[in-house]
C-alpha cells in the first residue's frame, strides 16, 4: 500500500533525430606504413580515422611519391588544400605487385563494412585514387556504395580517362556507370603537383557539406578548387571551354574549369545521366539528400525495433519524423516533406508479422544549373521622350 505523492517519468513520445556523419570519405590505397613510427603505426587492411595531417603522417608515414602512395595524396588534398576532415583510410600492402595491388584495393573496399562498429560512423564517399579508372575496381566501388551494412548508402568517386574531352565522353558511354557513381574527368594541378580529380571532387563535396552544417543539399559545382591547370592522364594540358565542359556534363561527367581566373568544380550529374530520367538518380545533391534522410531515420529509430507495435509507437515515429522534416523545410534544406502511415501499404498480414511501413515524401532543391534571361525591345518606353 502506498501513502503519499509519487512520480514517474514517461518516455518522450518524440524522438530526437540521430546525428549522422556527412561528407566523410573512405579512401583505399597504399601508404608508406613501414616508415611510420613502429609504436604508433596503424595496421593494414582496417579502417582508421584521421582528423589531422599530423595524425595521418604519424600513423601511415609521409611521401611525395603519390603514384605509389595515393593515401598520402588524399591526406594532402583533404587536410592541406581544402582544410577539411576527418578522413577514413584503409591502407593496403605497399609492396604488392601491380596485379596484387589491385586485388588488395578491391578487398580493401569491403572494409567499409567495419566502420560502423569500429569507428561509430559510416562514410558516404568511397575513393580509390589511382585505381578509380579501372573498370573492375569501379564495379566493386559502385556495388558497395549501393549497400553498406545492408542499410546505408554512399557515392563512389570514379574517373574516366582520355587524351581529349571527346575521348572521355566515349569512355563514359562505353562504360558501366550508374547513380551510385560520380564520374570525373581530368587531373588538377597546382604548380608541379598533380592530383586525382576524384579526390578534388570529393573534398569539394565535403567542404560544401561543412559550409551547410553537414547537410548535403547543395551541389559542389561552380565552387572554388585550389588548382591552376587541368591535364589528362598523359599530362596533356586540358584547356576546356565552358561549352566543352558542358558537353562532358551532358554525358554525366564532372570536371573542372577556369572561370575568369578562378578554378571551379563543374557538373551536377551522377553517372546515371543521361540514361536515367529520375531526378533522384541523376542530380548529385538530390541523390545525396535521399541518402542522408535514409541514414538519419535508420539510426534514429533503431531503438524502436521490437517495441510493441501499437498506436503509441506509430504516432511516436510518425510525429518524430514529421517534426524533423519540418525543421529541414524551415531551414531551406528541403522544399517540402512529410511522413505518412498509409493503410494501403500496411496490409493485415504485414502487421501480423510485425512489419510496419512509413512513407516519406520529400523534395530537395535541385541545382539551378541554367538561368535564362529573355530580353525584348519595348517601344512603349519611347513615350518617355515626350513626358
Amino acid at each position: 500500500m502506498n501513502h503519499g505523492v509519487y512520480t514517474r517519468v514517461q518516455d518522450t513520445s518524440v524522438s530526437t533525430p540521430a546525428s549522422v556523419s556527412v561528407g566523410i570519405p573512405f579512401i583505399v590505397g597504399a601508404a608508406p606504413v613501414s616508415d611510420a613510427d613502429a609504436d604508433t603505426r596503424a595496421n593494414l587492411n582496417k579502417p582508421y580515422i584521421c582528423y589531422t595531417y599530423a595524425e595521418f603522417a604519424e600513423q601511415f608515414g609521409e611521401s611525395t611519391n603519390w603514384a605509389k602512395y595515393p593515401l598520402c595524396e588524399a591526406a594532402y588534398v583533404y587536410f592541406k588544400l581544402f582544410n577539411v576532415g576527418p578522413i577514413v583510410v584503409c591502407a593496403v600492402n605497399e609492396d604488392a605487385t601491380a596485379e596484387d595491388y589491385q586485388t588488395k584495393v578491391i578487398a580493401g573496399i569491403e572494409y567499409i563494412e567495419l566502420c560502423k562498429t569500429q569507428l561509430g560512423l559510416v562514410p558516404d564517399l568511397i575513393l580509390c585514387p589511382g585505381k578509380d579508372n579501372v573498370s573492375a575496381v569501379q564495379a566493386v566501388m559502385l556495388a558497395k556504395a549501393a549497400s553498406i551494412n545492408e542499410k546505408y548508402q554512399a557515392r563512389a568517386l570514379v574517373a574516366v580517362d582520355g587524351a581529349t574531352y571527346t575521348a572521355a565522353i566515349t569512355a563514359k558511354n562505353s562504360g558501366s556507370f550508374n547513380e551510385w557513381g560520380i564520374v570525373t574527368y581530368g587531373y588538377p594541378k597546382l604548380g608541379d603537383l598533380q592530383f586525382h580529380g576524384t579526390l578534388f571532387e570529393a573534398a569539394r563535396m565535403t567542404s560544401t557539406d561543412n559550409d551547410n552544417g553537414g547537410i548535403p543539399y547543395e551541389s559542389p559545382s561552380n565552387k572554388y578548387v585550389p588548382m591552376d591547370s587541368l591535364v589528362s592522364s598523359t599530362g596533356t594540358v586540358l584547356d576546356l571551354s565552358e561549352s566543352q565542359a558542358n558537353l562532358l556534363n551532358a554525358a554525366g561527367i564532372c570536371t573542372f574549369i577556369n572561370q575568369g581566373g578562378q578554378w571551379t568544380a563543374w557538373g551536377n550529374y551522377t553517372g546515371a545521366y543521361p540514361a536515367s530520367s529520375d531526378v533522384v538518380e541523376y542530380f548529385i545533391p538530390v541523390a545525396r539528400m535521399f541518402d542522408y534522410v535514409r541514414k538519419v531515420v535508420t539510426n534514429t529509430f533503431r531503438d524502436k525495433v521490437d517495441k510493441p507495435l501499437d498506436r503509441r509507437l506509430l504516432d511516436s515515429v510518425n510525429d518524430s519524423v514529421n517534426q524533423w522534416l519540418n525543421g529541414l523545410v524551415g531551414a531551406g534544406y528541403l522544399i517540402g516533406a512529410r511522413c505518412e502511415l498509409l493503410s494501403a501499404e500496411n496490409p493485415t498480414t504485414d502487421l501480423m508479422a510485425g512489419i510496419i511501413k512509413f512513407h516519406i515524401y520529400m523534395t530537395p532543391p535541385g541545382p539551378a544549373q541554367e538561368i535564362d534571361f529573355i530580353l525584348e525591345y519595348d517601344p512603349d518606353y519611347l513615350e518617355t521622350l515626350f513626358s
